[in-house]
C-alpha cells in the first residue's frame, strides 16, 4: 500500500502508544523514517525491513510496543495491495474466488472509517492486510450469513460487514466477555446502523448447541479468532487448541459451499526470528487436531503469511462457486 494512504498521525519515539491497532502504534513511531516509507510503498526488500526493525527495537520498546510484537512486525507485508493480489493468485483460489472490482478504494474507505470512528479499549492485534483480505473474501464469496467465533469487540466484523450488508446478509458475533460484547455492539451500531447483527455473550459451543439452523439459516462464512489460557483445565483446548472444538461445533450449521477464515494460523515463518520459530512450534502442536478435521471436511485449507497468520478454507463441494 502506498504510504500516502495512511492517515495515522506520527509520534515521537518516547510517546506511549495510544489505544488502537498495534500496527497504528508502530507506524506512529517509525512512519516518518525514509526506510519505513520505502517499505510501506513496497520498495524495500523484506530482509532490509527486518534489519531496520532490529536497529529500532529499543526505540519501539521504549515507546510502549511489547518486545514480542517487534518480531511480529518483521512479518509485515510492506505493500498491502500486493499482499492481497498475491493471495488471490494462489492455485487454491483459481476458478473459485476472484478479487472484486474497486476493492482497493473500498478497502481504503473502510480503513479510513475505522481509523476515525472505531473505539478501541486497549490494543487490537489485527493488521491492515488482514482487514483488506477478510473484506475482499467476504465480498468475493458473496457472504450472506456470517458467524464470528471469538468476536472480541468486533474488529473482524467491522471489516467484513460492508460486504455482508451489501449482499443483504447478516452476522452473529459470539464472545463470552460481556465488556467485549458491549463494545462490539457500540462500535458496529455506530458504523453500520442498518445492518442485521446479533451479538451473543456466551461461548460458541453453548450458542451452537442450541442453534436452530432450520429456523435461522446456516452459515456460509465462518471466522475463528479465539484461544484459551495456557493453564486451562482441558489441556487439549489450551491456546489455539480451542479451534478444534469451535469447528466441530459449527460444522453441522454451515452451508455447502462455505468459507472459513481463521486468525493466528502460524505454521511457517520466514523472518529468521527465534521467537517466531517458537510460536510456530507451539501453533503446530496446538492446531494438529483442528488441521486433521479441516483436512477431512474442507476442499482446501491454506495458510496465508500475514502478520499474525491467517488460514482460509473452503468447505467441500462439487462444482464452481456461483
Amino acid at each position: 500500500m502506498n504510504s500516502q494512504l495512511y492517515t495515522i498521525p506520527l509520534a515521537e519515539s518516547n510517546e506511549q502508544p495510544i489505544s488502537g491497532t498495534l500496527f497504528e502504534n508502530v507506524y506512529r513511531v517509525l512512519g516518518q523514517e525514509p526506510v519505513a516509507q520505502r517499505f510501506f510503498d513496497g520498495q524495500l526488500p523484506q530482509h532490509e525491513w527486518i534489519d531496520f526493525l532490529e536497529q529500532q527495537r529499543a526505540r519501539l520498546v521504549n515507546a510502549g510496543i511489547p518486545a514480542g510484537d517487534v518480531d511480529f512486525a518483521k512479518r509485515y507485508p510492506g505493500s498491502v495491495e500486493a499482499f492481497v493480489q498475491q493471495t488471490y493468485q494462489r492455485p487454491e483460489f483459481e476458478n473459485l474466488l476472484a478479487l472484486p472490482e474497486n476493492w482497493q478504494t473500498e478497502c481504503y474507505d473502510i480503513a479510513k472509517s475505522l481509523t476515525e470512528m472505531y473505539e478501541h479499549q486497549g490494543t487490537t492485534y489485527i493488521y491492515p492486510e488482514e482487514g483488506y483480505l477478510i473484506y475482499t473474501l467476504a465480498k468475493a464469496f458473496q457472504a450472506k450469513r456470517a458467524i464470528f467465533l471469538g468476536s472480541y469487540y468486533g474488529y473482524w466484523a467491522a471489516w467484513a460487514m460492508p460486504a455482508i450488508e451489501a449482499a443483504g446478509g447478516s452476522a452473529v458475533l459470539i464472545d463470552p466477555d460481556p465488556q467485549c460484547c458491549e463494545l462490539a455492539e457500540r462500535n458496529l451500531s455506530r458504523l453500520y446502523p442498518d445492518a442485521t447483527i446479533e451479538v451473543a455473550c456466551t461461548t460458541a459451543q453453548e450458542y451452537l448447541a442450541n442453534y436452530d439452523h432450520e429456523k435461522n439459516g446456516k452459515f456460509d462464512f465462518t471466522v475463528l479468532d479465539a484461544e484459551l489460557p495456557n493453564d486451562y483445565p482441558d489441556e487439549a483446548l489450551r491456546g489455539k487448541g480451542l479451534y478444534f472444538a469451535l469447528l466441530d461445533a459449527v460444522l453441522p450449521h454451515i452451508t455447502d459451499p462455505s468459507l472459513m477464515v481463521c486468525h493466528n494460523i502460524l505454521l511457517n515463518d520466514e523472518t529468521g526470528s527465534n521467537a517466531m520459530q517458537s510460536m510456530v512450534a507451539q501453533n503446530q502442536k496446538e492446531l494438529t487436531p483442528f488441521l486433521k478435521l479441516v483436512g477431512e471436511k474442507y476442499q482446501f485449507f491454506t495458510e496465508i503469511l500475514s502478520t499474525e497468520g491467517m488460514g482460509v478454507g473452503l468447505h467441500k463441494h462439487t462444482g464452481k462457486l456461483p
